[in-house]
């Protein structure tokens, strides 16, 4: 039906379904993957921040030491304090920064620039971006010796940040989905005046699950799939690790694409804000207006 993977601008190709880790650590991360795994996933998102580099580079590890697999046939992404994205050559994952890097009011294309010098050194094999709006990513594309491969950013039903994903797929920049599938606790539009079920409960989607047989959680991923963007649902449950993969054996209509675009709210429907959530948990510093407005000002 489809190859399953994008190539990015730099010749890389990056598989179309990751496994997200955010919230994963230890032996859980470490079953977690191996299940993964044995699914078929091939591409494995991670953070500094995620805390569970060790565990993945630990099973990664195994799976490589036993024959399993080789380690070109894994694409393994890490961020920066989630703003900066790299494709990792996997000899780095347990090498962690010692020195904490906040990235708010700070030089963006100077790190830019030092985060080029990984890549020349062959630590590095891809840059990213996560978390930027597009004239963000514009002032990295002016300076770039190697330009930005992907974005990462929030995209689901109720908040498809249409404008921006066109943005980046204009400009060869491949779009990665986190929180594809929402979150139950976050149904309430920013200005408090409506709420809505939560996308794995929405009537259309139930509907639409119904009529393919496939689960909630799988028609959301596919509708993302076939706007071309890269998705990487998290889930520790084997079973919902294993659903979350099986989404390229059935297509989505373009009426049933039509009545899913229809979900896309007003108001912002995203799961993380980064103005708050950032200020208040990781960072504790003042917070630029500019650098945490992370999504795109056209979406709003």
């Amino acid at each position: 039906m489809e190859t399953n993977v994008l190539q990015l601008i730099n010749g890389y190709k990056m598989p179309m379904i990751g496994l997200g880790t955010y919230s994963g650590y230890d032996d859980e991360m470490r079953r977690s993957l191996r299940t993964a795994l044995e699914v078929g996933y091939r591409s494995i998102d991670t953070a500094y921040l995620y805390m569970n580099e060790d565990a993945i580079g630990d099973e990664l590890q195994d799976w490589f030491s036993k024959g399993k697999l080789k380690r070109e046939d894994v694409f393994v992404t890490s961020k920066i304090y989630t703003l900066f994205i790299i494709h990792l050559d996997l000899n780095t994952i347990n090498r962690t920064p010692k020195n904490d890097v906040y990235l708010f009011d700070t030089d963006l294309e100077g790190i830019w620039r030092a985060m080029e010098k990984e890549v020349e050194a062959g630590r590095i094999k891809s840059l990213g971006l996560s978390n930027f709006n597009s004239k963000q990513i514009e002032r990295i594309r002016r300076i770039a010796k190697y330009p930005p491969t992907v974005l990462q950013i929030e995209i689901h039903a109720y908040f498809q940040q249409r404008p921006l994903v066109e943005f980046c797929q204009k400009r060869g920049i491949v779009v990665v989905a986190y929180g594809p599938l929402g979150a139950p606790q976050y149904t309430q539009t920013q200005d408090g005046k409506s709420t809505l079920p939560p996308l794995l409960e929405n009537p259309t989607v139930l509907s639409l699950s119904k009529k393919h047989g496939k689960s909630p959680g799988q028609i959301l991923l596919r509708f993302l799939l076939q706007r071309n963007i890269i998705v990487i649902p998290k889930s520790v449950k084997p079973e919902r690790i294993n659903n979350n993969f099986k989404i390229t054996d059935f297509v989505l209509s373009e009426e049933d694409m039509k009545s899913l675009y229809k979900l896309d709210q007003p108001k912002e429907m995203r799961v993380l804000d980064i103005a708050v959530d950032y200020r208040s948990s990781l960072y504790k510093k003042n917070i630029s207006k500019d650098s945490a407005n992370y999504y795109d000002e056209k979406s709003k």
